[in-house]
């Protein structure tokens, strides 16, 4: 005996309508976001205008208004939020995945401020082997910038030289370079360059004549 089966009428359109809806479905899951919203202000309260607001790893990014709002929308998922502002130290805030919008209230604040260096003045005379003064000669401390030409009285003074035993690199005209350590505790220096003149040798005393 021969069994015979029929087919549903609808059974076809009830596939195409099951996958139509799950396509929906996921399309639907896939496009669903998370608004997030918020202010970014400096440590003095005041709105930070133009800041940067993203998410890291390639997701979106906005700009802060003139008043520090911004709003993004972003995938429901853990994510980490970066904020950058000129002058400013850049932040980042992770994000735990939800579906509920959220708001944010975050603070910049300013990069700590570089160390203060304590510096002190050093100056001096230079002069030659006879103590007259040397005008024109270039007084540089050892591996730094700092330098001074001496005035026509050989005076020079060099601001903002390290509170430490330094090196003064000293070039005077048609003299070879010469260099002068001046400890750290001591403000001012005497620099003499160039040899002292010699003395003539003494004039050979003549042989006494033999006795006629």
């Amino acid at each position: 005996m021969v069994r015979k089966r029929f087919a549903h009428p609808l059974g076809p359109a009830m596939c195409v309508l099951a996958l139509l809806l799950s396509s929906m479905a996921a399309h639907a899951q896939n496009a669903k976001k998370r608004d997030i919203s918020g202010i970014v202000v400096d440590i003095d309260g005041k709105p930070v205008a133009n800041a940067s607001v993203t998410v890291t790893g390639g997701g979106p990014t906005t700009t802060t208004a003139a008043d520090g709002s911004f709003k993004l929308a972003v995938a429901p998922t853990n994510l980490v939020i970066e904020v950058t502002a000129d002058g400013l130290t850049p932040r980042q805030i992770q994000l735990i995945g939800a579906a509920t919008p959220l708001q944010l209230s975050l603070v910049l604040a300013r990069p700590a401020p570089p160390p203060v260096v304590e510096t002190r003045m050093v100056g001096g005379v230079v002069s030659d082997p006879s103590h007259a003064p040397l005008a024109g000669v270039r007084v540089r401390v050892h591996g730094t910038s700092i330098e001074a030409l001496t005035a026509a009285d050989g005076s020079f003074t060099l601001p903002g030289v390290a509170v430490a035993e330094v090196t003064l690199d000293v070039e005077a005209p048609d003299q070879p370079p010469a260099s002068v350590a001046v400890p750290q505790d001591k403000a001012g220096v005497a620099i003499t360059v160039g040899e002292a003149a010699k003395a003539p040798p003494p004039a050979p005393t003549p042989a006494p004549s033999a006795a006629g």
